[in-house]
């Protein structure tokens, strides 16, 4: 289960098909407004509010940008589909999107028409994005190579050429992930949020 929240509206996602709309405008007594549907073997990975667009990312499906002006009318802007699709983040004009092992830059100042302003291939499965100022902070793993599992940090300050600064591998085979307390917390208020409006 994925979840976004802004002022006003929360949306989740299902592992499989759907995420829905929420309305949180009087927190003590959310409202379910919509859902929208994915493609039927899209599993949802990330999902992003940001001003009236909503992000959407998962494997089986790639990325989506929906607007919500009306947030019981989303509208499906641009759809770009990838296989593997474990990671995304908006980040301003910029959405970083996760491709397998390559980590993909494009310009959303129009949303409809996102262009493409670089990549990044890690040669590792990329499971994780953050970013914060110039850098991207990136998990990634590789099944049977345990000093290839953990954090790559990217410099971003130039889209077009994006390059290595750090890394750090972390013991097992767990890849890194960000942040996975912040995943737990919000697990949890969703299973209390379900169970308070009698949600299946």
């Amino acid at each position: 289960m994925n979840i976004d929240v802004s002022d006003t509206l929360a949306v989740c996602g299902g592992y499989y098909y759907s995420v829905n709309l929420i309305s949180v405008a009087n927190p003590t007594s959310p409202k379910y407004i919509t859902f929208i549907k994915m493609p039927q073997d899209m599993v949802v990975n990330d999902i992003f509010l940001r001003d009236t667009l909503l992000f959407v990312s998962g494997d089986y499906g790639g990325i989506r940008i929906y607007s919500i002006k009306s947030s019981s009318k989303p509208v499906l802007l641009w759809e770009q589909y990838y296989n593997t699709c474990e990671a995304s983040y908006p980040l301003g004009k910029t959405l970083f999107v996760a491709d397998e092992s390559t980590i993909h830059a494009f310009d959303i100042s129009v949303p409809n028409n996102p262009i493409e302003l670089g990549s990044f291939d890690f040669g590792r499965r990329i499971t994780d994005i953050f970013v914060r100022d110039s850098l991207a902070f990136v998990s990634v793993f590789t099944n049977g190579y345990d000093q290839d599992n953990g954090m790559v940090i990217l410099d971003i300050h130039k889209l077009n050429s994006m390059k290595e600064v750090a890394r750090a591998n972390t013991p097992g085979f767990q890849p890194a992930s960000f942040p996975l307390s912040i995943i737990y917390f919000l697990q949890m208020i969703w299973m209390e949020f379900t169970s308070t409006i009698g949600m299946k």
